[in-house]
């Protein structure tokens, strides 16, 4: 005896592919040129720091440009020396800018002093265009001691509104970025002179 046996099945699937993801990323970099002048007028030596744009630079920034009613912003551009140096931390704050604790500073590097250099200096900035923001002339820095140089920083106005001054060790405002020249150490000489330009780029 010949038993057949149908078994009808009937399936369908469906796969619904939408909405590709889309992402916008803002990553934030800068890059500092730096020549040294030697007293004759003649270029000593160049280089370059490619920032690190700290947590509370980037905050700052963000509550400025998107929060913030109005805002008249301060900028100050610092000097880093050698001494004690150990390490940039992308998690510094404006409390740590100034080294405590002698060769072993705080925050991992110390800022050059007014025996060095009189004053921080204050850049202006051009106009943004293609997502960079740059200097519109360089920051001059007349040296007043032999020393030995290990790059520059950045500070801005804190969160609440605080604004740096430039006066080398004051903790106001908050940090933006800061960085080592790419070249190592610099030396510099009493008589010489910094000519510092700065670039952001989002």
């Amino acid at each position: 005896m010949n038993i057949e046996r149908i078994n009808p099945r009937d399936r369908a699937g469906v796969s619904v592919s939408t909405g590709a993801g889309l992402a916008d990323r803002l990553d934030l970099s800068g890059t500092y040129h730096v020549e040294c002048i030697g007293a004759d007028g003649n270029v000593k030596w160049s280089d370059t720091i490619e920032n690190l744009v700290t947590t509370e630079g980037k905050n700052a920034l963000l509550t400025h440009a998107l929060k913030a009613s109005s805002l008249t912003q301060t900028v100050v551009l610092g000097l880093v020396e050698s001494t004690g140096f150990s390490a940039f931390d992308a998690t510094n704050t404006a409390a740590n800018i100034t080294a405590v604790g002698g060769g072993s500073p705080t925050n991992g590097w110390n800022e050059a002093t007014t025996s060095q250099c009189a004053a921080r200096g204050s850049p202006s900035f051009g106009s943004a265009s293609a997502g960079s923001l740059a200097t519109s002339s360089a920051v001059s820095f007349s040296m007043l001691a032999t020393a030995t140089m290990k790059g520059a920083f950045l500070m801005v106005k804190s969160i609440a509104g605080t604004a740096p001054t430039t006066t080398p060790g004051n903790t106001s405002g908050a940090l933006y970025s800061c960085g080592a020249f790419s070249g190592g150490d610099r030396a510099v000489i009493n008589g010489d002179t910094l000519n510092v330009t700065y670039t952001a780029s989002a």
